[in-house]
């Protein structure tokens, strides 16, 4: 395995250098999964597209402060 399909970084600055280990905690890559996987579900401009999109983004929030609180 030449790199970690979850880094979404465009290259690795020497990917030699590079070894497989464990899969850290990629929250860049798990909120832009999110946003795309769960934005699909609701696109109107209606309220309930709305409070979709909100409680959406709450969510992510919420959990990113949770397992940025968790590495400390």
């Amino acid at each position: 395995m030449e790199r970690c399909t979850c880094d979404d970084s465009p290259d690795l600055e020497n990917r030699k250098a590079w070894q497989w280990g464990v899969c850290g905690d990629n929250l860049k890559y798990s909120t832009k999964f999110l946003k795309k996987f769960l934005g699909q579900k609701r696109i109107g401009k209606d309220l309930r597209a709305k409070v979709d999109i909100h409680n959406t983004n709450v969510g992510i929030k919420a959990f990113c402060s949770l397992a940025h609180q968790s590495t400390l």
